[in-house]
């Protein structure tokens, strides 16, 4: 559901019937079914009738009041959600290693389902035939390729063993990875590259928002290394696995290279 804006200077906010109006100089500029308002968002000069204020939160509705210019001035918030004890249970559980690889798994094996589904329809010989094209070889290829990798994905912890991609034993990598697979800056970067640079490896892949940290790292050393600079999950994969080991299975994403 999204939420409810509420922009109009001089306007007021008024609930009639489990329904949002929003009226001005007797002109009813909006009326929507509180059903399909997840929330209300008002800016500047905007009134809202106490009635309203009390059947929003009686709704679980809250009210947000925001400036003209958007800085967040506070929030009105009805009594608490009768799913507390639901989302603390999803919180531990997001904390389990063997639950979050579980559904890790899941999610993979779903996107990979999905894009074979595409390229089958794709490549049918009737939907060929109707676009005037022969079926494609290359795709065909691919289907296969995505069917062995669906089979392994709920077998496989590891990116390199479900793409058939060995990891790169010439590179280094460090950084932290959020759930959503962007890549946030770590500390002792000019110890993690010195270390490297020790043990013969001259890629090193770090994290975008450490760029201005590689200035502490001796010239000497900068010189004869190369830096890979990523900000998300997809450019590290590229980065790391041998390309022309991949099952058919793109990874996109371009990081910047520099040394």
């Amino acid at each position: 559901m999204p939420p409810l804006y509420v922009t109009e200077q001089g306007a007021k906010l008024e609930v009639d019937n489990r329904r949002a109006t929003v009226t001005k100089d007797g002109e009813t500029l909006a009326s929507v079914p509180l059903i399909h308002v997840s929330e209300v968002v008002v800016m500047g000069n905007v009134g809202l009738t106490t009635p309203a204020i009390k059947a929003l939160l009686g709704l679980g509705v809250d009210v947000v009041f925001l400036t003209l210019d958007g800085a967040y001035c506070g929030r009105l918030v009805g009594p608490s959600t009768p799913h507390v004890l639901l989302r603390r249970k999803q919180y531990r559980c997001q904390s389990e290693a063997a639950f979050t690889l579980e559904m890790a798994q899941k999610f993979v094996a779903a996107k990979i389902q999905h894009m074979r589904a595409m390229l089958q329809r794709h490549n049918r010989p009737s939907a060929a035939l109707r676009a005037g094209e022969r079926s494609d070889a290359a795709i065909a290829e691919a289907i296969l390729a995505l069917g062995t990798a669906l089979e392994h994905a709920p077998r496989t912890t590891m990116v390199s063993a479900l793409t058939g991609a060995r990891v790169r034993g010439d590179v280094a990598m460090t950084g932290e990875i959020t759930i959503k697979g962007k890549i946030l800056p770590i500390g002792g970067v000019k110890d993690k590259v010195l270390a490297a640079h020790r043990l013969g490896i001259r890629l090193v892949v770090l994290p975008e928002g450490n760029r201005a940290d590689i200035e502490e790292v001796p010239k000497q050393v900068r010189k004869s290394m190369k830096f890979i600079w990523v900000e998300h999950m997809d450019q590290v994969l590229a980065a790391a696995l041998r390309p022309e080991e991949l099952l058919g299975l793109g990874m996109g994403g371009h990081a910047a290279a520099s040394r």
